[in-house]
C-alpha cells in the first residue's frame, strides 16, 4: 500500500492546488492516528515523515484541522454585533472521523 505519508503530503497538495498555501503552516503536526488495541499508537501517525505503507485492516483516527488562524476584518464584519466572534484575532479548527482501510480504499466509517 501507499506510506502513510501520503496522508499529509495530499493535504498539503489539496491546499496548494486551491491557492491556500497560507494554511499549510497551521496545519497540525499529524492529521491523526492509528487505533487499535491501544487507543493511540504513536508508531502510526498521519504525519509527513511516517514511511509505514498502510495495510488492509488499519483503522486510523482522521483529524483534519488547522492552529491559530487569524481572522480577518472582512471576516468579523460579516458578523453579528453582538457576537462573541467579534472579540476573537485567531481561532483554530478540528473535525475528526474513523477510516478503516480496505482492500480497495480507505472507508469512512461513520455514515450520515
Amino acid at each position: 500500500g501507499n506510506p502513510i505519508k501520503s496522508v499529509y503530503k495530499a493535504a498539503v497538495a489539496y491546499l496548494q492546488k486551491n491557492g491556500k498555501e497560507h494554511l499549510i503552516p497551521k496545519l497540525p503536526k499529524n492529521l491523526g492516528f492509528s487505533q487499535g488495541l491501544d487507543f493511540r499508537d504513536s508508531t502510526l501517525t498521519l504525519s509527513p515523515k511516517n514511511n509505514v505503507s498502510f495495510k488492509k485492516g488499519m483503522t486510523f483516527c482522521l483529524s483534519l484541522g488547522f492552529q491559530d488562524v487569524e481572522l480577518a476584518s472582512s471576516d468579523l464584519e460579516n458578523t453579528h454585533q453582538n457576537s462573541a466572534v467579534k472579540k476573537l484575532k485567531k481561532y483554530s479548527l478540528l473535525v475528526s472521523d474513523m477510516v478503516s482501510i480496505t482492500d480497495k480504499a480507505a472507508e469512512v466509517m461513520t455514515k450520515m
